[in-house]
């Protein structure tokens, strides 16, 4: 009786360990969330406590339930790291009459490391009472100075100004978000970026009443994709250089996006009298709906009357390395591609791609005319045509083209913070965790735990009488016994080494980097001959400083043609970018000695053994222990 009850306290013990709460939830602070209430104090209470280390670093605003706050300021550093923020309920502003507090932002992050904001909540920012204002407005949601962020899931509607303010911050990814406002409200843009480096924006859909998406300065490392944008003002480098400021952006991507019924698609803007630079800048594979200036650099922009400025400054931003490949769409007016560039520091190294734009009005295919400006470039199967740009039947072996793809471009690391799991027993739909079924659990886990137990000191007695009846000689035998299994799969291995070539010819999948080609805990074979990588295929490869392998895809691959070595570039088919930050430091290929073979088989899932033994030795040192136990003690 006493070993049963042993065991049923154990039981319980372990059970609560998986089943107690640790996630925060904002109600438990005194939050309402009736709409009305202002819940601003318990929203930092618990931003208090999950960054003190409290609640494992999960934070929830529960589902159902709409959260009235004033502006809020959430400050790191915290204890915690990462911190999941998970928005399932509605944050509403203040009305403008009601706003108590600052008027530069609504809700700020700042100098916070691994932050994760998810969910499939509204955050709404009241902005209506605003609109007409003509002082300072509120962005909605900022985020200074915080390194490895994620953003997805989220509605975003009616900011009194910018939806959403990137600044300063470093390994950014933005994904799957909606971002509505009228498309007459004033300077809503979407979602800006400045003085941020390795972001990644993709699969969103935004219509606002300003830009879809504005790349300000300080900017580099910017890949943007999957964008529905409109109504709205397009995608926007700029503007740069105002009153005089010396402005950078470089390396930005921008492709597969949809621009319906905007006023811009593609567009760069520069103030005169400014000086830095806009260069190595991608727009590719780019849809087309009654757009009114699918594709602007405006070099003269003076707030929106580019028409009437005059070209008077001794200086400007300068615009170079900027390619348009692969448009195709309609333009509202009859200007397909404008280029207004400084007379004083002309745009360079412009290149148009496989463009063909039309003009929406006409409705028989008219195709739309372009215009330019002090622009010097290459233009290749491009409509409208532009005089200022120099023709080639095959600019892409052009020396000028600049080295940039959008695929290639970017050196962003992938985020280490994974998303908040969601177990079935974890969130109901106030976010709480379920405890109807405790008891259920708790009774069927015990009975398991006791009929384990009962089986384990059964074994362990029945080892303890062999290991007493063992001889002498009968142990040595059996202690060569294990020593020759051993060595024959040493042999086995060496063997296998020899074959296929590769120092490591059975790898596990240890990342969902690879998914959903390969799975965590696949096991893949590699084999690894003289004949050179080519790109599509699966490699496993080593770099210096990091002792376990990674596998990922070859996605470009460049042979030298006087040694003939090969250099191989590669990315996780589940990363949005390739895989230059995790090489060594200034390392931008991988060489023929980083590779240790190519994937030729795989069987799903047997690798999970490894990875269970890897993550927890002890049960690694457990199974070693009783095999051999088991093995001297046999007495067959």
């Amino acid at each position: 009786m006493k070993k049963k009850t042993w065991f049923l306290n154990f039981s319980l013990f372990i059970l609560q360990i998986f089943t107690s709460s640790i996630a925060l939830d904002v109600t438990q602070f005194g939050a309402i969330g009736d709409g009305v209430t202002d819940d601003s104090q318990a929203f930092l209470k618990a931003w208090e406590a999950v960054c003190s280390g409290t609640g494992d670093g999960q934070l929830v605003v529960p589902a159902g339930m709409t959260f009235m706050l004033q502006p809020l300021k959430f400050q790191g550093s915290c204890k915690s790291a990462p911190i999941f923020v998970q928005i399932l309920g509605n944050l509403v502003a203040s009305s403008k009459g009601n706003w108590k507090g600052d008027k530069d932002q609504w809700i700020l992050f700042t100098d916070i490391e691994g932050l994760v904001i998810e969910g499939d909540g509204e955050i709404n920012g009241q902005g209506s009472s605003w609109w007409e204002h003509k002082g300072s407005r509120p962005t909605a949601l900022k985020f200074k100075s915080c390194n490895n962020l994620r953003l997805s899931g989220l509605t975003h509607v009616d900011s009194p100004m910018a939806h959403i303010h990137i600044n300063d911050c470093n390994y950014v990814t933005i994904s799957s978000l909606r971002i509505n406002a009228p498309e007459s409200s004033p300077n809503t843009d979407g979602i800006d970026v400045g003085a941020s480096s390795n972001v990644v924006i993709q699969d969103c859909i935004i219509a606002t009443g300003d830009d879809c998406i504005a790349i300000n300065s300080g900017t580099s490392n910017i890949h943007i994709s999957g964008i529905d944008c409109g109504p709205g003002h397009g995608i926007s480098i700029g503007s740069l250089g105002k009153d005089g400021e010396t402005a950078t952006v470089e390396n930005v991507c921008v492709q597969n996006c949809n621009f319906r019924g905007t006023m811009n698609g593609a567009r760069i803007k520069t103030w005169q009298g400014g000086s830095g630079y806009a260069r190595m800048i991608t727009f590719n594979g780019i849809t087309l709906d009654n757009v009114e200036n699918p594709i602007i650099i405006d070099q003269l922009y003076n707030g929106g009357d580019s028409d009437n400025a005059k070209d008077h400054k001794s200086s400007a931003v300068e615009v170079s390395k900027v390619v348009y490949s692969n448009f195709i769409g309609t333009s509202k007016s009859e200007y397909g591609v404008d280029f207004r560039c400084s007379e004083r520091v002309p745009c360079t190294e412009i290149f148009l791609r496989d463009v063909k734009i039309e003009t929406a009005s006409s409705g028989s295919g008219q195709v739309a005319q372009g215009q330019c400006l002090n622009v010097r470039g290459v233009s290749t199967l491009a409509v409208p045509g532009l005089e200022c740009l120099a023709l080639s039947t095959d600019m892409l072996s052009s020396t000028q083209l600049p080295e940039q793809t959008c695929m290639l471009a970017q050196s962003v690391q992938p985020s280490t913070t994974q998303p908040m799991q969601d177990p079935i027993w974890d969130f109901e739909s106030r976010g709480k965790r379920l405890r109807v079924y405790n008891a259920v659990l708790v009774s069927f886990v015990s009975l398991v735990t006791y009929i384990l137990g009962r089986r384990i000191m059964g074994f362990i007695g029945e080892t303890v009488d062999s290991i007493k009846s063992i001889k002498i000689r009968q142990l040595l035998t059996q202690a060569i016994t294990l020593g020759m299994i051993v060595t024959s799969a040493l042999i086995i291995w060496k063997a296998l080494i020899c074959v296929t070539g590769s120092e490591s010819p059975v790898v596990v999948v240890l990342s969902e980097s690879m998914e959903p080609g390969f799975q965590r805990g696949d096991i893949l074979f590699l084999r690894m001959t003289d004949e050179p990588i080519r790109a599509g295929e699966i490699v496993v490869f080593s770099v210096d400083g990091r002792e376990i392998p990674i596998v990922h895809r070859a996605i470009k691959v460049h042979e030298r043609g006087d040694t003939k070595e090969v250099d191989v570039l590669t990315k996780g088919d589940n990363n949005d970018i390739d895989d230059i930050g995790l090489y060594a430091e200034g390392q931008l290929w991988l060489h023929r000695h980083h590779i240790m073979g190519r994937a030729v088989g795989f069987l799903p899932y047997v690798g999970w053994v490894t990875i269970i033994m890897t993550e927890k030795p002890i049960i690694k040192y457990i199974l070693i222990g009783a095999l051999g136990l088991l093995v001297i003690t046999s007495k067959d």
